[in-house]
């Protein structure tokens, strides 16, 4: 019977310790999939913006980096097909504004922290 139980045991912290390396890291959660486009707001070009910092700027510093392509896209779309690389200083442009959406992360403590 006791080595049945420990069995068992053994067998729960493995499954335990596979959660764990399947729970994502906050670095590893995925932002991109939950933004949304809130607003635009104008925005007149200075010598070394780029669409990417004007949008960092705008967005108050927060960009999912998994979805670069993406910005540059709505960048483009709002701007009648502007090459977002291309962009002239002294021109205004229209610029989305996102809005990040929190996820809610599952925290996963080791078996043996369990009170």
């Amino acid at each position: 019977m006791k080595r049945l139980a420990l069995f068992i045991l053994l067998f729960l912290i493995l499954l335990s310790m596979i959660d764990d390396m399947r729970t994502k890291t906050p670095e590893q959660i995925n932002h991109g999939k939950n933004t949304q486009i809130i607003a635009l707001q104008a925005y007149t070009i200075n010598s070394g913006d780029t669409v990417l910092s004007v949008l960092e700027t705008l967005n108050n510093g927060q960009l999912p980096s998994d979805n670069i392509q993406k910005m540059l896209k709505d960048f483009s779309y709002y701007n009648s097909g502007t090459n977002p690389y291309e962009l002239k200083q002294g021109v205004q442009y229209l610029f989305p504004v996102y809005k990040m959406e929190l996820h809610s992360m599952k925290v996963v403590f080791p078996p043996w922290n369990v009170i």
